[in-house]
C-alpha cells in the first residue's frame, strides 16, 4: 500500500484515526459516463488549485520484464 499511496493513485485522509484509504478521482469507478466527467473535471480542478496531487505512476519506455516461464511439472493420475 506504501508504493501505491506514494504514487497517488491511493490516498489517505490527513486525520487518519485507522488505516483508511481512498482512490484519487482520476481512477475511481463511477455509475455513469457523466459522473466520470464531473469527478474528472472536478479532481483537475483540485490539483490546479493544490487539494490533490498529481498521479506519479511510471511511465514505460519498454514493456516491463516478463515472468521467465515456469517449467511444466507432471502429476501421477490415482490408481
Amino acid at each position: 500500500m506504501a508504493l501505491l499511496e506514494s504514487r497517488d493513485p491511493v490516498l489517505r485522509p490527513e486525520e487518519r484515526t485507522h488505516r483508511t484509504y481512498y482512490l484519487h478521482p482520476y481512477i475511481a469507478s463511477y455509475a455513469s459516463q457523466e459522473g466520470l466527467q464531473e469527478a474528472i473535471q472536478d479532481a483537475a480542478e483540485r490539483i490546479e488549485d493544490g487539494e490533490l496531487p498529481e498521479i506519479s505512476a511510471p511511465l514505460y519506455e519498454a514493456a516491463p520484464p516478463k515472468r521467465p516461464p515456469r517449467a511444466l511439472k507432471s502429476v501421477r493420475a490415482a490408481g
